[in-house]
């Protein structure tokens, strides 16, 4: 809600600054509307799961099991916001094109202002479930701090990029992924200065490199295959192709334990399929 109103207030304002009419900065401010939509899709679950887990790890606090709280903390950053980012930034264009087939000019504008809020995608995913850890911890007040820290970041961003004609528009997505990702540094030091350990390498490099393979896979896939069953159809059997191989180099590269799929439906049958130990 904050970076929206930061937007809405600076946005229009600084590309007209910049030299703009008020149609052209106003068509620009449309066509980036469109790819925070996009932005905004991955986060109604990707918020949800930072809510749910925090009752288990308060329940591990207040037994003083340090290690169960760390390795709750380890499994909750999502492992879905990953790719959802990598799609976003890889595909913009055909992802956009599902909904908005009839302004393709809009797309071409919004498209590359999508890829630049891939990062965000995952840095809101992290602020939400480091929000939910800090509280567990009963460090409800931190949070605040970080996000006031992370709205001055976006202000100041917005207000200095925007008015460079040759930024213009990209400077409000770069903008909000600099502020969340600020707010997400900041959790992620008070987690750590507070008690709870994590491993670095479990929770982000291992479901770093997966969804960099899969970037890559999809970046060079969708051509091909847009070009047999048409750019629709492409797109979503890419993205299909992609979750897969997603899944199983996350299962490679050991970043989904066990004990992380048996707290799905149906677990024990999934983890046995995968032959996961």
């Amino acid at each position: 809600s904050l970076t929206n109103l930061i937007d809405t207030f600076l946005v229009v304002r600084r590309l007209q600054e910049a030299g703009m009419t008020s149609p052209e900065a106003g068509t620009l401010y449309g066509a980036y509307g469109m790819a925070v939509k996009f932005f905004n899709l991955p986060q109604t679950i990707i918020v949800g799961i930072g809510t749910s887990v925090l009752p288990a790890i308060s329940a591990a606090l207040a037994r003083r099991n340090r290690e169960q709280a760390s390795r709750l903390t380890e499994s909750s950053f999502p492992l879905l916001a990953l790719p959802c980012a990598v799609g976003l930034a890889v595909l913009p264009q055909p992802i956009m094109d599902l909904l908005y087939y009839q302004q393709p000019e809009d797309v071409l504008v919004a498209a590359p202002t999508l890829t630049l809020l891939g990062p965000a995608v995952v840095f809101v995913a992290m602020q939400s479930v480091s929000n939910a850890i800090l509280q567990a911890q009963g460090k409800e007040k931190l949070p605040v701090v970080s996000m006031a820290i992370g709205g001055a970041v976006k202000l100041i961003t917005n207000y200095t990029l925007i008015a460079i004609p040759a930024i213009n528009i990209r400077g409000a997505p770069i903008g909000t992924s600099l502020c969340y990702g600020t707010i997400t540094v900041l959790n992620l030091i008070f987690i750590r200065h507070y008690g709870i350990p994590f491993s670095f390498t479990k929770t982000f490099l291992k479901p770093l490199i997966s969804a960099g393979v899969m970037g890559v896979f999809a970046y060079l896939m969708y051509p091909p295959v847009s070009g047999v069953i048409g750019s629709k159809l492409g797109v979503l059997a890419v993205i299909a192709l992609s979750a897969v191989l997603y899944l199983l180099m996350l299962i490679a590269t050991r970043a989904l334990p066990k004990e992380d799929i048996l707290m799905l439906p149906k677990g024990e049958k999934i983890a046995k399929i995968l032959r996961v130990k």
